[in-house]
């Protein structure tokens, strides 16, 4: 061999085994990623703050299918400030988590016990809420939004400013979601008003059991 190819190969050598400390060092540990997720979302996947969702309980498909639309841009993801952690947002997260990693969460989280957020609602915007969410939500978000197996989150109970930014989100166009969904959102806000959303919120917000 000669020189030139034992410089190349002590070169390559070297590159490789730095390769190989720096992706041992990145590599997450399953309990690493859960006590990050819980960071934002809460012990258990149950969120103590408003604009930011429980998770616990979520079907794994409803799980794997939010990641993806955030590894693909689809929803927004603003920055959050956490405690002991660097501030992320979630196409930050869903990118550096291996497919496996993602699974192992998705069957972790829909394991949890889902905690009904304690808010204040009116009775009678809820009342409200729920002839709009029977007439228009209720074919896909089955037991007025309580049901994990329906694969589209659970609505009731969850945090209310949460529901409202994400509905905001889907009826600007910001929030990219399916055709059918947005045309039934346009459709009651053009029959009923803006308020109609305002009502479901109370809807949902009405559920704490």
């Amino acid at each position: 061999m000669n020189k030139n190819n034992i410089i190349k190969t002590i070169v390559l050598g070297t590159v490789l085994s730095i390769s190989s400390l720096v992706a041992a060092e990145m590599e997450v540990t399953f309990e690493d990623a859960v006590k990050e997720c819980d960071s934002c979302h809460g012990k258990n996947g149950n969120s103590e703050a408003s604009h930011i969702p429980t998770i616990a309980g979520i079907s794994e498909y409803y799980f794997l299918d939010t990641m993806s639309s955030f590894k693909k841009g689809e929803r927004p993801a603003s920055t959050q400030s956490r405690d002991g952690f660097p501030d992320t947002d979630m196409q930050e997260c869903a990118d550096k988590l291996t497919e496996d990693m993602t699974k192992q969460l998705a069957s972790y989280y829909a394991k949890q016990a889902f905690i009904p957020v304690i808010q204040e609602f009116t009775p009678e915007l809820a009342k409200t809420g729920k002839k709009h969410f029977k007439k228009y939500c209720e074919k896909c978000h089955e037991d007025s939004g309580r049901s994990k197996d329906d694969d589209a989150g659970i609505l009731a109970g969850q945090h209310g400013q949460y529901l409202k930014d994400t509905l905001e989100q889907i009826v600007s166009g910001e929030r990219e979601v399916g055709k059918k969904m947005k045309k039934k959102l346009d459709r009651l806000i053009k029959k009923s008003g803006p308020e109609s959303i305002d009502a479901l919120l109370h809807f949902f917000a009405s559920q704490q059991k």
